[in-house]
Order: C-alpha cells, then structure tokens, then sequence
C-alpha cells in the first residue's frame, strides 16, 4: 500500500503551468455551408505475408503467406438539396473486409452493411475421419482397446482447420413523420457462421475429439414507432430473434473397440433451432426542469421445439420410446425498469432505479429413459425447467461542495428467487463512497471511490436425484454467501503544457467464508499508468503500462468428504504500449511507429493434506508487435503509404503441447498444438482524393 501513496504523492507534487492562447489558425468552421458534390478518397495497394501461419491470419483475413490486396474506398455525395450518401469499404481484398452504403435525406434514412470476419484457431489439426456430419473412419480400419493399437492412424490422418467464417448483412431504415413527432425504424440483421469446430465425442472410458461443423444462422429483426415531443419521449417496438442450425445431429464411427454390443457408432445432437420475442414500451417524460422519469416495460417468449433424436443409435438399445417429439420448451419473459433523475437544487443531483427481470419456464417435465454413451441403459431421468426472478433497486447521490470537490456515495440492493436450484433466494446489499476533485492547481482531476457488497442466501438444500449427487459440504459460487470489498482511485495530471499523466488502481476481494468446499476467495488488482508528451509543434509520444492479477482459492474433496485439497490460481497480465506521430517530419512525408508488448502467465498451486502434489505447469500467452509506417502527400489529391507491421505470438498450453493424438491410450485427439509464430507483412498503398472545391476557390 505505501507504494500506491508514494505514487500519489508524487502525482500530486506535479506544478501546473498557465496555458496558452490557443492557436485559431487551423480552426474550421463547422456551421459553415458545405459545397455540395462528390467526396472521392480510394485506396489500393498490395501487400505481402512472409509467415504461413493460420493463427496469424485470424482476424485479419489470410491464412498463409504471400501477396495480399489491399483496398478501401470512401465515396460521399452531399446535394445542396439536403441529402447525403456513401459508400465506404474497408479491407475489400482480405477475407475480413466491409462494405457499408448509407444514404440520407430530410425525410428517410437508409443504410446497408456487409461483412465478413474469420476466426481462425488451429491450423494444424489432423484426424482419420472424412465427412461433415457423418464421419466415417477409412477403409479397413484397425480398432483397438487403445490409441497405441490403432496401427493405420498415422497413414490415414488428414489435415482439418479448426474455425469458422462470420459473414452478415445488416439493414437499417428510419422515416420521419412529417409531423416531426413521430419515427419509424426498421432493423435488420442476419449472421451466418460456417467452418469446424470441435467437439468431444465419448463411450464413457473412451473419447474422440472430433471435428464438428458449423453452420448457424441467426437473424434479427427490431421494429419500432418513436413518439419525440417537447417534454416526453416513447418507443413502442417488437424484437424477433431466429436462431437455425445445420446439421441436426453428428455421427461418427467408433476408432476403438466397442465396450458393449451395437456400439460402433455414437451421436451427439447439435444445437437446437429455437427462436425469441420480445414486445417493449420505453419512454421518458419531463417532470419538472429539474426532474426526469424514465421506464422500460417487456415482455417475451422463448421457444425451442427441435424434434429429439432417438435415444440412442445403438440398435440394441432402441426400444425405449420419447414421451414427446420435442422437448416444447417455452420460456416467458418480463422487464420492467424505471429511473428518477432529479436535482433538487444547484448542488446535489439524485438518481433511483427499480429492475425486475422475471423468466418463467414453463416448458414440461417429463421422464427420459437415458442412455449413457450409447453404452447401456442409465435410468430414468427428468428435465428440469430452471425459473428465476431478478430484482434490484439503486440509489446513487452526488454533491457538489465546490467548483472543485464533489462526493458521491449510493446503495444497491438485489434478491433473486430461483425455482429447482440448491439455494431458492438470495440478497445482496451493498453501498459505496466516493470522492472527485477536479481542476485544481495541481492536478486535473482526481477521484477514490470506496464500496463493499454483502450476499446471504436461503438453506443450501441438495437436490434429490441421486445422478447429480453432491457434496453436501459443496457450496456453488454464485449461490454461496459472500463480502465484497472494493476501492478504485485514479489522477490525471498536466505537469506542463506538453505532459500528461494518468494513473489509476481498482482492488477488489470477495471473501466465501461460509463455503467448506468450492470456491474460497477471489481478489484482483489492476494498475494503469499512461502518459503523453508533446514533442515540440507536430510530434506526440504516448506511453500505457498495465498491469492486472488475480488470484483465486478452490477447495475440494477427492473422498466426497470433508475438505483434503486446495488449489490456488494466479493469474498475472501485463501490458506495455508506446506510439509515436510525426507528423512533418520531413516535408510532405508524416511518419509513425507503435509497439505493443503483452504477457499473461497463469499458475496452479496444489496443496492437500495427505501426501503433496505437483503442481501444474504454467499457462504463458505472450504477444509482441511492431507498426512501423510512414505517409508521403505529394500535393492535397494523392499519397502514398508504406508500412511494416510485424508480430510474435508464442504460448505454452500443457493442455494441447504435446498431444499428439495417440499420446494418450484412451483418448484419440486431433493434435493441435498451442499457436506459436512470428511473422511481418510489408504493405505499400497508393490514396487518390477528390474533394469538390468551395465557389470562392
């Protein structure tokens, strides 16, 4: 804690210099009429990759080295009439790229947005089975009781790419009433994911890792009226979201030998079609100068009626028969919000909220002849259609004590009731305090913020089915009594009128003391140092360290007893960044750099009252970067831009490092390694702009 102080008191110490009439010189009108016409800006160049590493190209739009296209267009059009549009495109030769057209008038307002955006995880990935969602093993095969038995794996694996492509539309319409009162949207989304995931495939001692597809589409549509009057304001709107999913179930050929009879096959059902309604009224009315009411009121449904699979695609297991065709979930929702805004005088501002956010599921219980594994018959089981009520009211204050100091301190409080879960209701209290200062002679701003929450809940009953079993000792995290206690405290300073400093610290720490087995504290801390300096007319250099650590305890129980092991996390962020802008640092040529560096290191310590145990290797993810680029305008219509960015990612993952897919005798996994690369891509683009010149030019 001394250093924390140290660090405010130097912060503090920091003089503050008179500021200096500004220069208008390079002021622009805003107000001014715009000559009507054409705004033209295009970019094209090209680029190259010289990693061939999947993992480098995610996000960014390629997965292998070589040259690369490089384009972006900016079209605007303003009429002297009043309406405007544009086409702008960004990144149109990568595989992330967006296209967005949007087009104005005083009456109607449209806009249409395409993109696409991959997300690539494991390039190197194998494994012995072909097809999409029946997955077949190759011809003649050679099954055993183990990995190790498995004699044609190594000639028969093949590679697969692990990730998806997001491709989606977007289409927005707003038209104006010409009463001026009234609005009329329309919104349109549609997000498609195609690609592999993976998924885990077991016969209870035995797993596969396999590659499952993805093919989902979910489309969204959001229609509303909006009412705009002098002192109150009303939205009436109805929401519809469609989730569909392809294919329906993924089958795949047992690679070891089957445990029981019939049981060379397994299938696992994919995510289920289900859709979502939602019928909302919002608005705001004026009550006083001083005083403003805002609400919220909706409600909905949820549905998922996917027809179920067979029990089982063991066929001497199939004699069971659903007691449904589906499941015929049905969820019913309700919001209600409502917030009070007031200022009962110059000096203080109050504000109240009131959130109800009720789920009733009332989807039916029946019973369900499980089959485990595709293995053996397992019982009977019933579904359980989980229900929750949330409620939470707020009260926050604030009062100004002078132009430079004001205090603020409020409460909350939430109870949440739950159908068919170990603890039926909890509450939690909690308040805080806090305190701004603001443009002092030393310092720009400063604010500390202090708080503390208190949860309890009902009696921790365990549930009855004997195939969910429990602890009794265990206590679930979000269901276990907790104290919160927490500080946040920031400063910004301008030692001089080319200095800027900024620095902040939040610590927080959740105590479980009540909980014998399962999670026992969690603190964390993050620090932020940042900082700017101009160097003399044109050139800035900026700075950011951060650094965040978090820190939990678990308890467990490898007898289903009392407690005999505790396993402690640590987890350590850091990050340090640098940019530098020169702009003219010759003439017509404008030059930046920035460097990124980030490093998280995770730990696992295990300590357990018999004899002592090792503890996990560490988890370490560090990512370097370098943007190096500089900018040469020959006149106002053309430039030019070469750039060098160039990036190092390595990791160690004891979870995926040396995994090969036989190393493991009773898992068949896909291989995939924790990413590692280092590559650059060198990029030069040319930038013609076209602007239509005022009457007096």
């Amino acid at each position: 804690m001394t250093r924390w102080l140290a660090v405010f008191a130097v912060l503090l110490a920091l003089p503050a210099n008179s500021q200096d009439a500004p220069d208008t010189s390079k002021w622009e009108c805003r107000f001014c009429p715009i000559p009507g016409g054409l705004y033209f800006d295009f970019d094209v160049g090209a680029g190259y990759v010289s990693e061939d590493a999947y993992r480098f190209g995610n996000y960014r739009g390629f997965d292998g080295d070589g040259a690369i296209f490089l384009g972006d267009l900016d079209l605007r059009y303003w009429s002297r009439g009043g309406s405007y549009w544009e086409l702008v495109g960004r990144d149109l030769g990568l595989e992330a790229r967006e296209l967005a057209f949007q087009w104005n008038s005083p009456d109607v307002r449209f806009s249409l947005m395409l993109d696409q955006l991959p997300h690539q995880l494991y390039g190197q990935s194998v494994t012995p089975f072909a097809g999409i969602d029946t997955l077949s093993l190759p011809a003649g095969w050679v099954s055993g009781g183990s990995t190790a038995a498995m004699t044609g794996l190594a000639d028969s694996s093949n590679p697969v790419r692990i990730g998806h492509e997001r491709e989606s539309v977007r289409f927005d319409l707003l038209v104006l009433d010409p009463s001026d009162w009234l609005r009329y949207e329309i919104n349109y989304r549609r997000a498609k994911r195609d690609g592999r995931g993976i998924h885990g495939g077991s016969f209870i001692s035995q797993s596969t890792l396999l590659p499952e597809p993805i093919d989902y589409a979910t489309d969204e549509i959001d229609v509303a009226v909006i009412y705009t009057g002098d002192r109150a304001n009303a939205r009436i709107a109805y929401y519809a979201s469609m989730f569909d999913s392809q294919p329906l179930a993924l089958t795949w050929d047992n690679p070891f030998n089957a445990l029981a009879a019939g049981a060379s096959q397994g299938r696992a059902a994919m995510p289920p079609d289900s859709e979502a309604h939602q019928l909302s009224l919002s608005g705001a009315v004026r009550l006083t100068p001083t005083t403003r009411l805002s609400g919220l009121l909706a409600v909905g449904r949820l549905e998922q009626n996917e027809t179920f699979l067979p029990y089982t695609i063991n066929a001497t297991l199939a004699g069971a028969l659903l007691p449904a065709s589906s499941l015929g979930g049905e969820v019913d929702t309700r919001r209600f919000n409502l917030r009070l805004n007031t200022r009962p005088n110059r000096r203080l501002r109050l504000r109240a909220d009131i959130n109800v956010d009720d789920r009733d599921n009332s989807t039916p219980r029946n019973d369900y002849a499980v089959v485990e594994s595709d293995l053996f018959a397992a019982g009977i089981r019933r579904n359980v259609p989980y229900s929750f009520k949330r409620s939470r009211a707020r009260l926050r204050g604030n009062y100004k004590l002078n132009r430079e100091l004001t205090l603020s301190s409020g409460y909350r409080y939430r109870e949440i009731e739950r159908d068919f879960q170990e603890v039926q209701s909890t509450e939690e209290h909690g308040g805080w305090f806090g305190a701004t200062l603001r443009q002092t002679e030393k310092i720009s701003a400063m604010s500390v913020k202090f708080g503390q929450d208190e949860r309890k809940g009902s009696d921790y009953l365990l549930p009855g089915d004997p195939v969910t079993a429990q602890n009794p000792l265990l206590r679930k995290y979000n269901l276990a009594d907790r104290d919160r206690q927490f500080v946040q405290a920031s400063i910004s300073a301008a030692p001089s009128e080319r200095v800027d400093v900024g620095f902040s610290f939040e610590s927080a720490e959740e105590d479980y003391n009540r909980s014998v087995i399962g999670l026992l504290t969690s603190d964390s801390q993050r620090v932020n140092i940042d900082g700017a300096w101009q160097l003399g007319e044109a050139a800035s250099l900026s700075l950011y360290y951060g650094r965040e650590l978090i820190e939990s305890q678990q308890a467990g129980s490898a007898g289903f007893a009392s407690r005999d092991w505790v396993a402690t996390v640590e987890d350590e962020i850091d990050t340090v960044s640098i940019a530098l802008r020169w702009p003219q640092l010759r003439e017509k040529i404008d030059f930046g750099l920035e460097y990124l560096y980030s490093n998280a290191t995770g730990r696992i310590a295990l300590s357990r009252t018999a004899a002592p145990l090792d503890n996990f290797p560490d988890l370490d993810v560090s990512l370097r970067s370098a943007r190096l680029f500089a900018d040469i305008r020959p006149n106002d219509r053309y430039s030019m831009r070469i750039a060098y960015y160039h990036e190092r990612l390595t990791t160690d993952d004891w979870m995926l490092d040396g995994l090969a897919p036989d190393t493991l005798q009773s898992l068949l996994a896909l291989g995939a390694e924790s990413p590692q690369y280092s590559g650059g891509i060198f990029s030069l683009s040319f930038r013609y702009s076209l602007a239509p010149r005022a009457a007096n030019e």
